[in-house]
């Protein structure tokens, strides 16, 4: 879905966004969880209608803020290692 969005310099410019299902499949997390994450304030949305709407670069800045770093869990490794 997009949207005209006027910018703060008066231009129109097109913003995608995306539905809670969406955004769930783009960031590979349930419906439910992309509703908790809204509810808390860790993921900004907006209403359109009634329909609530989660800009695209919203949700991309989201995943890399919550990106793991590092690599896998130890008790993963640890039974990989096991099997091996």
């Amino acid at each position: 879905m997009s949207a005209l969005i006027m910018d703060n310099t008066g231009g129109i410019v097109p913003k995608e966004f995306f539905k809670v299902s969406e955004a769930a499949e783009f960031a590979c997390l349930s419906e439910k969880e992309i509703r908790r994450k809204i509810n808390t304030g860790a993921l900004i949305c907006s209403r359109i209608g009634r329909r609530i709407v989660i800009a695209k670069e919203d949700i991309r800045s989201f995943i890399a803020q919550h990106k793991q770093t590092g690599s896998r869990p130890k008790k993963i490794v640890r039974k990989m290692l096991k099997s091996a």
